[in-house]
């Protein structure tokens, strides 16, 4: 009896099958690419909000037309490299809309003190709100218009965003050697 061959083209496609599976598979997970896309798309993340957040102070430099604001928000955004096209759109778009109002809230804070809180909003209904909320908070309440401007004499301007608590004394020692009158 004559045992027949299996055919040739049988086995060779099998056995090629077999070699190109097994080499295809080599290097799962080790994707650069999305490593790349998910650390550049956290710092592209930030980098946006803080071009927002200085886009918005440059509109409202340039609305309240003072050279001196104007120049430190400049001043920021090259610190944060942004490019000088978007600061140049951000300008016009300021000179053309004029955004930003500027806004006095006047009431008491904790123990009796009155105060005057000046703010510069695009939205002077979320701004409201958003002052009522501190004053509320921190045991004191609005007062309308005009309340407590008696109670005041405008000797100038103090500009503080957040400090940290071990920065505290440098500012006050700053204000004192400005010629402030009253330090708390």
């Amino acid at each position: 009896m004559i045992q027949r061959a299996p055919p040739l083209l049988r086995v060779v496609s099998a056995s090629s099958s077999c070699l190109l599976s097994d080499f295809a598979r080599g290097m799962a997970g080790h994707s650069k690419w999305s490593t790349i896309k998910r650390h550049k798309g956290a710092e592209d993340a930030k980098r946006s909000a803080v071009f927002a957040k200085i886009g918005k102070q440059l509109r409202i430099a340039v609305s309240s037309s003072s050279t001196t604001d104007l120049n430190n928000v400049l001043a920021r955004a090259k610190e944060a490299d942004m490019p000088k096209d978007v600061i140049e759109r951000a300008m016009e778009r300021a000179k053309q809309a004029k955004a930003g109002a500027s806004l006095r809230y006047e009431g008491t804070g904790p123990h009796g003190i009155s105060l005057i809180c000046m703010a510069t909003s695009d939205n002077k209904a979320r701004t409201a709100a958003l002052m009522k909320e501190a004053f509320n908070k921190h045991g004191g309440h609005m007062g309308a218009p005009n309340s407590m401007n008696f109670k005041f004499r405008k000797l100038g301007q103090a500009h503080v965003s957040k400090v940290p608590a071990d920065k505290a004394d440098e500012l006050l020692e700053k204000a004192i050697d400005s010629g402030a009158e009253e330090v708390e």
